[in-house]
């Protein structure tokens, strides 16, 4: 049996060792910046550091160097030795941290989000992107129903401003208040209906919502997505 060169295996070296640094800076910002700033684009403030763009294409060549790997494994009959497997593992190890979704680490630190200042910010996120076990998850671990954002929109704002049937239900069937206003005067059935969601609003009317007229600032701005918007990590 035929060895493997050496070189195959140590060109993955410095490919595997920046991608585990780009996991561990996703984990730290996902995490512990998240908990300071509240929903936030972490991939995107990576890359306006001059070393982000280099891990970012560290971690792509990554699936080069790994198909090139695999062949030459098979064309050896030999993995490369414990180098080469500890390579593979590291660099899938990154690879499944980077596209691991948003919702995991918010509902990892649920109980540490919901007792932080940006307990209400984190709620509305999940409700405006759909994400009904992160909302659910914050629920349980003390978010009010109706905690609000500094514009006085609750998380059933958000839901019914995107259409989030889902994250609506889990709100309306939990107690939220559907008529609850923001600083506009505007409940949610207002922004479903700016939104154009008819489903939502006959699912909020059918439980409470009063038929309301959308404010001149919610007119101004209808179709333009739900009163607090946070955006996607990756």
């Amino acid at each position: 049996m035929s060895r493997m060169p050496k070189y195959y295996v140590l060109a993955g070296l410095p490919l595997a060792a920046l991608s585990a640094i780009l996991a561990g800076r996703l984990i730290w910002e996902e995490t512990v910046v998240t908990r300071e700033l509240g929903p936030q684009q972490v991939a995107l403030s990576i890359l306006q550091s001059g070393l982000g763009s280099v891990l970012y294409v560290a971690l792509y060549g990554g699936l080069l160097w790994l198909a090139v790997y695999l062949v030459a494994a098979l064309a050896y009959r030999t993995p490369g030795g414990r180098t080469g497997v500890v390579v593979v593992l590291v660099y899938l190890a990154a690879w499944g941290v980077v596209r691991t979704p948003y919702g995991y680490w918010l509902r990892h630190d649920a109980a540490i989000h919901a007792r932080g200042a940006h307990a209400a910010e984190f709620a509305l996120y999940a409700a405006a992107t759909g994400d009904a076990a992160t909302l659910a998850a914050l629920l349980d671990h003390g978010v009010a129903l109706d905690a609000r954002t500094k514009d006085g929109a609750t998380p059933l704002h958000a839901a019914a401003a995107a259409g989030e049937m889902k994250a609506v239900e889990l709100l309306v069937t939990r107690g939220a208040d559907v008529n609850a206003a923001n600083v506009n005067g505007d409940p949610p059935i207002a922004h479903a209906a700016a939104a154009k969601h008819d489903a939502v609003v006959r699912y909020l009317a059918a439980h409470g919502a009063k038929p309301a007229e959308p404010s001149a600032e919610l007119r101004a701005k209808a179709g333009g997505g739900p009163p607090h918007r946070a955006a996607s990590p990756h």
